[in-house]
């Protein structure tokens, strides 16, 4: 009996069991219901990566046709600057090397910077040249001041009217020989009979010369000048009236040549403050060395420095460089 009730309820349990387990269709059915949730998750993100895809590809087109502007800004920039940059003619300029770009960038900026700084140095100089310039004349105002107020601390001092108008007569022309720009005052020649002699004063030769048929002017700016090294460099900061006589002559020789492209005396006479009708006049005259007047008339400012005058010959309009070697050989002017 107890067998046989066990038995019955072993088969009990078999079925509830059996009731409880799912079907084989009902599990195909969610199976192919989580398949297409996902399927339209991944079609809706390969929308998304699709457009993503579609505007980055319009982005890049974009990024190339500004690289390939800059990089024909840049092209056209180097040939104008006469450095070509070589590559093949049917190769996209998008493909150019970024390296050869840095480089040619570079290049252009060097150039750039060195042209400003060329500008910038030219402007000091022209500063430089005219406080030089105001500082010398400065110099003659002082001088000036200084002669009127002796002069007239002296006719007042005069007991007699003869004396008192003496002074007042010398005090008038000290006055009035304070000028801009005097010329120097050079020796007077006898005046020759003859117009043979005319001729030899006006275009005398040098007998010495190597060269016996060159005229005065020329020869005596070629004569040799010997120039002996020292042992000891002195101040840039020097007045050009104290530069050693040798060197004053290379100097003064050298400068009065004339230059077809005006790096001579003329130049460093604008330079230095010089006006134009000097300038002008000094040439009508056909003085064998007109840089002997550049640097006395120049040589009245207390700014006439040999450090001034070497910065004079080693600027972009000059390029004496030759003649700064010489003046850096004996003074400090680094």
């Amino acid at each position: 009996m107890a067998s046989a009730k066990g038995a019955r309820e072993k088969k009990e349990t078999m079925k509830t069991k059996t009731n409880l387990r799912p079907t084989s269709g009902s599990r195909s059915v969610k199976s192919a219901s989580s398949l297409r949730s996902q399927l339209d998750v991944l079609s809706k993100e390969n929308k998304e990566l699709k457009s993503c895809l579609t505007k980055t590809e319009e982005q890049n087109l974009e990024l190339k046709e500004k690289l390939r502007s800059l990089t024909y800004e840049i092209i056209d920039s180097s040939n104008k600057a006469e450095k070509q940059l070589e590559f093949d003619p049917n190769m996209d300029v998008v493909d150019i090397p970024l390296d050869e770009l840095k480089s040619l960038i570079a290049m252009l900026s060097t150039s750039h910077t060195k042209a400003k700084s060329s500008l910038f140095e030219t402007r000091i100089e022209e500063v430089e040249t005219r406080i030089t310039l105001l500082s010398g004349e400065l110099g003659k105002l002082v001088k000036l001041k200084l002669k009127v107020q002796n002069g007239l601390q002296g006719i007042i001092s005069c007991s007699d009217l003869e004396d008192a108008k003496k002074q007042a007569r010398q005090l008038w022309i000290e006055s009035c020989a304070t000028d801009i720009f005097v010329e120097p005052v050079s020796e007077k020649k006898e005046t020759p009979k003859h117009r043979d002699d005319v001729d030899n004063v006006r275009h005398p030769i040098i007998r010495n010369c190597r060269s016996a048929s060159l005229p005065y002017a020329i020869a005596i700016n070629l004569q040799k000048v010997e120039i002996s090294p020292v042992s000891r460099k002195l101040p840039a900061n020097t007045h050009i009236t104290d530069m050693s006589e040798n060197l004053t002559k290379l100097i003064v020789q050298e400068l009065s040549l004339y230059k077809g492209s005006g790096a001579d005396w003329r130049m460093l006479a604008k330079r230095v403050g010089i006006v134009d009708t000097m300038i002008k006049q000094w040439e009508a005259m056909k003085i064998a060395q007109p840089m002997k007047n550049v640097l006395c008339v120049w040589g009245e400012s207390p700014g006439a420095t040999v450090r001034m005058l070497h910065r004079h010959l080693i600027s972009p309009q000059m390029r004496k460089v030759i003649l700064a070697k010489r003046i850096s050989d004996h003074y400090i002017v680094d």
